[in-house]
């Protein structure tokens, strides 16, 4: 799996979404459409520590 690196905090705006999307496999995300989907997933990469929150962003973008 790639490592993103990045935790839902940080993919705030559409620049560094996709200066971290580009880093992930696939490559093929858009903004709007990560947002809706991670809204929809109630507590997604919003609760645990840090790094559990990094692995669970990495296992979407692999």
């Amino acid at each position: 799996m790639d490592q993103c690196g990045h935790t839902l905090m940080d993919l705030d705006n559409p620049s560094t979404f996709y200066e971290a999307e580009g880093n992930c496999r696939g490559g093929f995300y858009a903004y709007n459409s990560f947002l809706t989907v991670a809204h929809s997933l109630g507590g997604f990469a919003t609760t645990g520590d840090p790094d559990t929150l990094k692995r669970e962003i990495d296992a979407f973008f692999a």
